[in-house]
Parts: C-alpha cells; structure tokens; sequence
C-alpha cells in the first residue's frame, strides 16, 4: 500500500509523529521566547505594521524576517498565548517531516541505485519517522523561538529536493527546465537564508551528497551541461562567495570577548560536542539531554587529548570520501551531519552546544539507520522486520512523549533541567528563579551559593543576589563578587540585560533591600570600569541605567545624566530617542523635538524604527509650547 501512495505514507507519518509532543503544547513561553516576541506585540494587521514587525528583530545577521513574519501572523491570529504558537510550530514539524520522507527517496535513489523501489520507499519512510519522532527534536519544536531553526530546515529540503530531482532526471529538457529548477532551487535556499543563516549550508550539503554518491551516481548528477551550470551556479559560486565572506568579515565576526572560552578553545571543544550529539542520536536517554548545555567542559590548549581529538575529527570527511564507494550510505551520514554543523560548530564565535543545531543534521544518520537496519532485519528475519522497525518507533515515541512531558509547565521544565544538568549555570539559575516565585527562598539562595562556588567567575550566580535583596531586606549581597564578574564581560548582554532588570525594579519602588542610591553607587563603579576598558557603549549604557532611576525623584539630574550619555557617543542607537521620551514625559516640548531632530537623522526613512519616531514627533507636536 505505501509503496503504491507516498502519499499516503506522508499522511501515516504526519499521524504518527504528532501524538508524543502532545504533552509539551500546554507549556509556557520560556527564556528567549518573550525576547523575539516582545517588539512584535503591538502589530495590527495593516501592512506597515506588519512591515515593522518583520524587520523589528535583531535576531541574526539578516534579522530572520520570514521567521519573524510567522510570529506576527500568530500574534494577529490567536494572540499572544504559549498554545498557538507551538501548534504551528508542530505543523510546521510535520510538514518538514513530510518533506524529508520525499527528500530521503531522493537521496536514497542516488546512494543506492541498485535498491528496489519497495525498499526505497520503506527506508524513506522509516528514516522520516526517525528523525520526526527523535526526542532530540522536543527542544525545537516545543521551544518557540526556534521556529527559526525549523523554517529554515523545511526551506532547505525543499532546495535540496528541487536539486536532486533536476540532478537524477535522466529526461533531456532544454534551457527552459533547467532555468525553472533553479529558480525554485534559489528561491527556497533564499527563504531558508532568510529565515535563519543556516540556509546557507545549502550548497555544502549539496556537496556533501554529491561525495558520498557511488560512481554511477555520480556519472548521472554531473552528466549534461545543464546539470554541470546547476552545479556551478548553484553550488560552487555560493560557496566561493561565502569564502570570500568569511576573509572579508573575519575580523568582526571572530569576536570571542564575551565568550569564556577561545577560538583555540573551541575548535578543541566542538569535536567533543558533535561526539556528544551522535551518542544522544544513537542512545537517546532524557537524562543528558537538555536545552541548557553550557556545562560543556571547555578545552584548553594544553590538552593533549583534545588535539588528538580535533585531528582525527578533521580526518574523518576525508576518510568518509574515500570510503564512499564501498560504504556510500556511511560516507553519507557522516558528511551529511558534518555539513550541517559547519556554521554552528567550528570557528564562529556562538555558544558551544545546543540540541537544536541537529535539527535538520539528524535526517543524514536517520536514513542512513533505516536503509541498514531494514536490510538487516529483511536479510536475517524477514518476519521480524515490520516487528523491529515498529519497536524502534515505539521506542523514540515514548521517549519524545516523556520529555515532552517535561516541558508541560516552567516549573517542571526548569526543575527537570536543573536535576539533569547540576553543573549548568543557566539550569540552577531557572530552577532558583522558578523555586523563588514559590516562596522557596531556602533553596533558591543553596543553588546559587553552589553555583558561585563551583564558577566563581561566572556574573549570574552572583548577580541573582540582587533578586534575592528585593525580596528580603536581609540579604547580604556580594556587592564584589558582583563587580569582579560584571568586570570580565562588561558590555555584555548578560551583564547589561541584568542592570537593566534590577534598575526597572528599584526604580518601581518593588525592591526592599536595596535602595536607588545604593544601586546608583555601583552603577557609577561599573561605569567607571567601562570606561576603564574603553568600553564606550558600556559606559553609556551604566549612564542611562543612572539617569533611568531619577526620573521620577530628581529630574533635573536625570536630564543631566541622560545628556552625558549622549555625549559619550552622539551616534549610539537608540540614545536620542531615549532622551526625546524622557523630555515627552517632562512635557518639554522644544527639548524632546530637538532631541527627535538628531535621533531621525541618523534613522534610515525605511527602517522600522523610523515609524516609532514619527510616532513620538506627534506626540512633542501636541505639548503645549
């Protein structure tokens, strides 16, 4: 029957890979889900607004807007509630699972061209199953803002399918065919681009496929000149651009300053991370799993297992190449995963390990699995097979089914994560947050004294001092600890998003142990060690944060304040339409206009923001002169 309906399969696959992430839609927007979706929340459904919205996060590089233009359409059609959001982004899962049962009979053709089609058909549909159902896939699909992730992979299967498919068509077409099949194949590589930077692997999984074809194969995917343009247009000219990129851009994009590690390090650290993520594909056990992975142990230089290590991981594409004729599917899996990973896991300056970088890299040892375990099972029991391969997806199910259970609510979440990973700053710091909201002061502060203990440089242990303060009046905070850490990653996010929280709170009224005068003093030391590190925009920032908590007590310095700021760095985004509302609020009309004079000349009349200071404008009109 599924040999006669791919159709029908897909279906049979989209039923199948729903029901074990049930558990997980009930749960809460978590972490950096409120980040992305914050600017967007004003949206209506005008196509200015819309337009705002899209191009209203700085999420990457490019700003991420098809991924951003999802979350807008969810925000105008269901609000903003946790629900809708993961029910697309299960939709969304499903149809990429869809996508990748008909991109593995693609790619199953030209791995195994002696294959018969039945078995084609089942390995594709084995293979898809596997990689939908993987509960390595619960934190993306259950994590809303890696919406992007997923986007961007069901964009590039769907360049990669348009690919193989012009590529293996043995039918002569003229000009018109090939130009229609790039077309296709560009515009989806661009949308995946577009909705997060990992579109551009495109080509290099081409490449990679390309590889690990046996001889014959490899004869039909480079065998007219059609197919020979496909590939220099398609493949080696994005790749040299991208190159070309890369040198040009190394400076800025090698910025490890706020990283705790290298770029020796990391280069030492990642072949340990991707040994980590082939042993949760092939033993997916819950407790090593985790969304919070910053417990990954750092290499250093001096470790002469590490090199070891890096040497034979950067021998391993080449060893998988040579061996492709005889093992065609292993050189596959291995170049399929390895090319996947190639922005997220070598030399660019991100964090070292997250679950959702093997999204799409998942599918390359899945079809790999499923084509070798059903030939195993059909050589030795034939009887056995449907038995095996329903074993092994009951398996996965009841896997992803447990862990999606964990992501039912924050509490669990965060409890869950903090008990797998004690190590993981980022776990601890949830579950103190989370147990703190539960009057469970106790053991909030124990995980935090555990955590600076354990990291006594890391800023977040200590910084969560300042929460516990607000709560209790007799908390003592490391005042020290606090700058001795902020010092090592001054102008970082962290660091300033964190200042920024606990000046909002005091500012309130809402923190009883610490009092505006008392924070302002530390502002003023961590201004002073900004400036200390020519750190210009930290200094500023410390600035504004100063001025920020005399709005409503002292005006007068508050104007001065924000003044200074502003002349630390008159370009700085955003700094002059953080005066002009402070001067709207103090009803000074001729101040604020002058102030949105200078904020508007240095904004493009494109730009979203552009919109927000017309806004403003009309409001300093309507003040009375």
């Amino acid at each position: 029957m599924i040999a006669r309906s791919p159709l029908l399969a897909a279906l049979i696959l989209t039923i199948l890979c729903a029901a074990p992430f049930a558990p997980g839609l009930t749960g809460p927007f978590l972490l950096d889900d409120w980040g992305n979706l914050e600017p967007l929340l004003n949206v209506n459904p005008s196509l200015e607004s819309i337009y705002a919205a899209v191009f209203n996060n700085a999420s990457g590089v490019l700003l991420r807007p098809v991924s951003n233009l999802s979350f807008a359409m969810n925000l105008l059609l269901a609000g903003p509630y946790p629900l809708p959001f993961k029910l697309t982004n299960l939709a969304i899962h499903l149809i990429t699972g869809g996508l990748a049962f008909f991109v593995s009979q693609s790619l199953l053709r030209i791995l195994a061209p002696a294959a018969s089609e039945r078995r084609v058909l089942l390995s594709a549909l084995f293979a898809a199953i596997i990689w939908a159902v993987h509960p390595l896939q619960v934190s993306t699909v259950l994590y809303v803002v890696q919406r992007m992730t997923m986007l961007s992979a069901l964009f590039m299967l769907i360049a990669i399918l348009v690919a193989t498919r012009f590529l293996t068509d043995t039918t002569k077409h003229g000009a018109r065919h090939w130009l229609k099949s790039f077309v296709l194949y560009a515009a989806a590589t661009f949308l995946a681009v577009l909705s997060k930077e990992n579109g551009a692997l495109v080509p290099l999984i081409l490449l990679a496929i390309f590889l690990a074809a046996p001889p014959e194969a490899r004869a039909t995917l480079f065998g007219t000149r059609e197919k020979k343009l496909f590939w220099l247009g398609g493949v080696v000219a994005p790749m040299m651009v991208a190159v070309v990129c890369l040198l040009i851009g190394w400076n800025s994009l090698m910025g490890f300053s706020g990283r705790s590690f290298t770029l020796v390090e990391r280069l030492l650290t990642e072949p340990f991370v991707l040994m980590g993520y082939v042993r949760t594909i092939l033993i997916p056990a819950p407790s090593v799993m985790g969304l919070f992975l910053d417990d990954t142990p750092i290499r250093s230089a001096a470790d002469p297992l590490a090199w070891a290590t890096l040497v034979a991981f950067l021998a391993i594409p080449v060893i998988a190449v040579r061996l492709h004729k005889r093992f065609p599917m292993f050189a596959f899996a291995i170049l399929w995963f390895l090319a996947c990973h190639a922005m997220e896991s070598t030399v660019l300056p991100l964090e070292l390990a997250f679950e959702h970088r093997n999204y799409l890299a998942l599918l390359g040892p899945a079809i790999a699995t499923a084509y070798g375990l059903l030939g195993l099972f059909e050589h030795y029991s034939p009887r056995l097979t449907g038995a095996a391969v329903l074993a092994t997806v009951a398996a996965l199910g009841f896997t992803t089914f447990h862990r999606a259970s964990q992501w039912s609510s924050e509490e669990t979440f965060a409890l869950t994560e903090a008990r797998n990973h004690p190590d993981s700053i980022r776990a601890q710091n949830l579950a103190g947050i989370v147990e703190r909201r539960r009057g469970n002061m106790t053991s909030a502060i124990a995980r935090m004294d555990a955590m600076k203990k354990a990291h006594p440089n890391e800023f977040f242990p200590f910084a969560m001092d300042m929460d516990f303060a607000c709560d209790s009046t007799g908390h003592e905070v490391d005042w020290a600890g606090i700058h001795r850490t902020a010092a090592r990653d001054i102008g970082g996010s962290e660091v300033l998003g964190y200042f920024n929280h606990i000046s909002i709170v005091v500012a309130n009224g809402s923190c009883q142990g610490i009092s505006w005068r008392q924070l302002d003093a530390h502002l003023v030391r961590l201004a002073d060690e900004a400036k200390r590190q020519r750190s210009t925009w930290a200094q500023q920032y410390f600035t504004v944060l100063r001025a920020s908590l005399r709005e409503n007590i002292d005006p007068p310095a508050a104007s001065e304040l924000f003044y200074q700021a502003a002349d630390l760095d008159p370009k700085a985004k955003d700094i002059w339409t953080r005066i002009a509302m402070f001067e709207i609020a103090q009803n000074n009309r001729a101040q604020a206009l002058v102030a949105l004079n200078t904020a508007e000349s240095q904004t493009p009349t494109w730009s979203p923001s552009a919109k927000r200071l017309a806004q403003l404008r009309a409001t300093a009109e309507s003040l009375q002169r």
